[in-house]
């Protein structure tokens, strides 16, 4: 009777390789979460021209509910409310937001959306817009804390 055996390398290392490995997936994981929540947010934010009265209200209060209490897009939604400006923002019927892609940057926090915006009366070809979305954390929970134009 022939019988084989098959062995393999040994390496002290191998526990090394995979804490590295198991860390090099968590980050992997944390930056499409983070590149996943960031677009979901554009969308929204990108989405509330295309509705008016009560349906832009309630757009408008789940954007403010995922902002970071205290940060910028936090205070300039406080400011627009408080202003009443809710309504004066720009009414787009049929406007329909496609994201094109997100990246993480080097700040895993920091992750750029890249977009497109069509709407039925557009004339021009729709060009692409990219924006800086910048993530914080609120009691354990996700949120944005900025969002600009690059």
């Amino acid at each position: 009777m022939l019988a084989t055996v098959v062995t393999g390398c040994g390496s002290e290392a191998g526990p090394d390789y995979q804490a590295q490995l198991s860390s090099v997936q968590a980050q992997e994981s944390s930056a499409a979460a983070n590149e996943k929540f960031a677009a979901d947010a554009m969308l929204a934010d990108q989405h509330i021209n295309a509705v008016q009265g009560p349906e832009r209200v309630a757009e408008f209060t789940a954007i403010t509910q995922n902002s970071c209490p205290g940060s910028v897009l936090a205070n300039r939604l406080a400011k627009l409310k408080a202003e009443n400006k809710i309504d004066g923002l720009t009414y787009a019927p049929g406007k329909r937001t496609e994201i094109i892609g997100a990246h993480t940057e080097a700040d895993p926090n920091h992750v750029l959306v890249v977009l497109r915006n069509r709407a039925p009366a557009q004339q021009q070809q729709p060009q692409a817009i990219v924006m800086r979305v910048k993530l914080g954390t609120n009691a354990g929970k996700k949120c944005v804390s900025e969002v600009e134009r690059v």
